[in-house]
């Protein structure tokens, strides 16, 4: 089918289910007949990183994942959907050793829709962000989460073997401080929509806290070049974690945010996502069960100084969306006020509470 070959990137309309259905009919991916095929939509929100179609043919559900061309995802220099397919690939073959971790990829078209298509396999489950919003997720959910992420951290996908992580490492936090100062002055450049109000004390107050976060973390940097490489999956919030109640296992999705270094980065990507609401920060005892599962399970090396550099990224990660929801607020030309539309001032409050803990004490 030639299903890796170059193809032209066209169009930002979402698809249609009609459209779909008369694409699998017409180009058969995967060698399958598709007549009679169904398929439904999960997630074609216009604004969408990534769009996501259910189709089911022959009893198989599988899902088609595209692209929003005009997406954030382009923005931020996140995997191509041929690089992420790849990716997936290299995923499956480690997990027959350590055991399921994300879906599996079937084919990638490039050239056969208006949209390059990769089809994978659906997973079956409940997003642990669901649980966590209706009050079910628990430590052990946590805990299955980290050891997932310790699978994950044993897998071969080393940057000789994938070379987007050439270009994606975590090595040190002063880049994040950098990315965090850019984006601030491109929210208020020349000539960006700007019609909320409180938009300049937002960015002053991050300003400010950008230049306090990168005091404390100076310090973590010896501890940071110390330590191993492992493969890292940006995305690891609970909303990117499926449960299967069946397995009481769980499984990882849209792993097009990954990057290689810093060996908890993944772990406290987690736990930044932990908190039941927008008025509460991390219960400490989701933090200790996490990160002593991940311990136990990881045995490719010790990592010195663990509980440190997991308090040193969390603050990196705290002030990286604190700066990220004003920056994707203004980026898709909303004029709300700041405050009323994103979770700014939470996020903030925690970023000064981590400042405390860096320098003082610990979080579990």
């Amino acid at each position: 089918m030639g299903i890796e070959e170059d193809g032209m990137i066209e169009g930002s309309a979402v698809p249609t289910v009609e459209e779909l259905q008369e694409y699998l009919k017409r180009r058969k991916p995967l060698g399958w007949e598709w007549d009679g095929a169904s398929v439904r939509p999960l997630n074609v929100k216009p604004d969408a990183n990534h769009w996501t179609f259910c189709a089911n043919a022959h009893g198989v559900t599988m899902v088609l994942r595209l692209v929003n061309p005009v997406g954030i995802a382009g923005k931020s220099g996140w995997l191509t959907l041929q690089q992420e397919y790849r990716l997936l690939r290299r995923i499956d073959a480690a997990g027959a050793r350590i055991g399921m971790i994300a879906p599996r990829a079937f084919g990638l078209d490039r050239r056969g829709f208006r949209l390059p298509v990769l089809i994978q396999e659906f997973i079956y489950g409940e997003p642990l962000s669901k649980l966590k919003n209706e009050g079910r997720l628990t430590v052990e959910h946590v805990v299955k989460v980290a050891e997932l992420i310790a699978s994950l951290s044993r897998c071969e996908v080393p940057r000789w073997r994938f070379p987007a992580l050439w270009h994606r490492t975590e090595r040190s936090y002063r880049p994040h401080i950098a990315k965090a100062h850019d984006r601030l002055d491109r929210i208020l450049a020349p000539g960006q929509l700007r019609g909320q109000a409180d938009l300049g004390e937002w960015v002053g107050k991050l300003r400010e806290l950008t230049g306090k976060v990168a005091g404390v973390l100076g310090r973590f940097e010896p501890m940071l070049a110390a330590s191993p490489s492992v493969f890292i999956f940006k995305g690891a919030h609970l909303g990117n974690v499926l449960w299967q109640e069946a397995t009481e296992w769980c499984r990882f999705v849209d792993l097009e945010h990954v990057a290689w270094g810093d060996p908890v980065f993944t772990l406290a990507r987690l736990l930044s996502s932990v908190p039941a609401n927008r008025d509460r920060w991390l219960d400490p005892k989701y933090v200790q069960a996490a990160s002593l599962a991940y311990q136990h399970h990881y045995s490719m090396l010790p990592v010195p100084d663990f509980d440190e550099l997991v308090q040193a990224r969390l603050l990196e990660r705290e002030l990286a969306d604190a700066v990220w929801v004003v920056w994707e607020h203004v980026e898709r030309g909303r004029t709300q006020s700041v405050e009323e539309a994103t979770n700014v001032r939470v996020r903030c409050d925690r970023v000064r509470e981590l400042i405390l803990i860096a320098k003082y004490g610990k979080l579990a």
